[in-house]
């Protein structure tokens, strides 16, 4: 093997291994996406071509839609609902459009997000309707 040939088979491996690259730094799931707080400080979970943030807060309920690449996803015309779940009662709390790519909704019941469980039922316009769990830590 000539020494040429050696160097293009290896610029061409280097090349295939560096174009992989940011396929693997961009997987992700739902589990690393919990771990990281979103730009508001909400829990990340993603379902179909979606990335929703939630917040839960002294009476609110929040949820930002970006896509993959974190682009804000417009939510008007959007459905949504938050099932929040404190111990063994259940809060429903309807959501609606806000914002260049929020849905919020309000309830008397919620305090703040330690330990509770959510579910979020959320249809975008021209997609399938989708739903989304999170479990927020105690602490």
């Amino acid at each position: 093997m000539s020494v040429k040939k050696f160097v293009h088979g290896l610029t061409l491996a280097f090349s295939l291994a560096a174009a992989s690259i940011p396929q693997a730094a961009l997987a992700h799931d739902n589990a690393e996406l919990a771990k990281v707080p979103g730009p508001h400080g909400g829990m990340m979970q993603m379902s179909g071509n979606f990335h929703l943030e939630v917040a839960i807060g002294a009476g609110t309920v929040t949820v930002w839609v970006t896509d993959h690449s974190d682009e804000p996803q417009p939510t008007e015309g959007a459905t949504a609902k938050a099932t929040v779940f404190k111990g063994s009662e259940r809060i429903a709390v309807d959501l609606s459009p806000t914002g260049e790519n929020e849905l919020h909704g309000t309830s008397a019941e919620l305090s703040d997000s330690k330990g509770l469980r959510a579910l979020i039922d959320l249809a975008m316009p021209g997609e399938e309707a989708m739903q989304v769990r999170y479990q927020f830590p105690e602490h």
